[in-house]
């Protein structure tokens, strides 16, 4: 049974163990979270989110089957669609940059929900991972926020899910009062 192991690769965190989602181990690279912000949004117009990876603790391969926020419906946000996508490489300007205001299709990327990608050992110059990338939108006119997405995935026949820490916070129109939204909307 392969697991899902999470790279943060924002953060540069040093390695450690947790556990999450029905008990299944899954390595991360630090419990650091990261809050991305998009001051001016639209209700129902779609934004990309990506540039963040996940990887196998060993060989094998895993179906994620769905992503949505922490929190569900009542973070003011929805997951319309999802892919993963292989990188042999360091990121760079390769991959998709947090807030783009496409969908999936706009921006190219067929709709893949397979992982096979296996992390490459500490030390290793080998960069080797799968960039997730998620089309979300503001459901309501408030702003949506939500701390981490959650990740259900089958491995070895068994459900398992990752939280994964990358916070996104989508802006309503009119709610500069809101945590880190603009207060000048000029």
């Amino acid at each position: 049974m392969a697991l899902i192991v999470m790279v943060f690769m924002v953060s540069g965190c040093a390695g450690g163990r947790s556990r999450w989602g029905n008990g299944a181990p899954l390595l991360t690279t630090g419990d650091q979270e990261s809050i991305f912000v998009l001051e001016k949004t639209v209700i129902g117009a779609p934004y990309l989110f990506g540039s963040d990876v996940v990887c196998l603790d060993r060989k094998g391969e895993v179906r994620v089957v769905s992503v949505g926020f922490e929190g569900g419906a009542g973070s003011g946000m929805a997951v319309q669609a999802f892919t993963f996508r292989p990188f042999y490489a360091s990121l760079g300007t390769a991959g998709v940059r947090p807030g783009d205001p496409r969908t999936l299709a706009r921006r190219g990327l067929s709709v893949n929900h397979t992982v096979a990608q296996t992390c490459a050992p500490e030390g290793d110059v080998r960069e080797e991972f799968a960039e997730w990338v998620v089309q979300a939108v503001r459901t309501g006119p408030r702003t949506g926020y939500s701390p981490a997405l959650r990740m259900t995935y089958l491995s070895g026949g068994r459900t398992h899910v990752l939280r994964v820490p990358f916070g996104i916070r989508m802006c309503g129109e009119n709610d500069a009062h809101a945590a880190g939204c603009a207060k000048d909307r000029s």
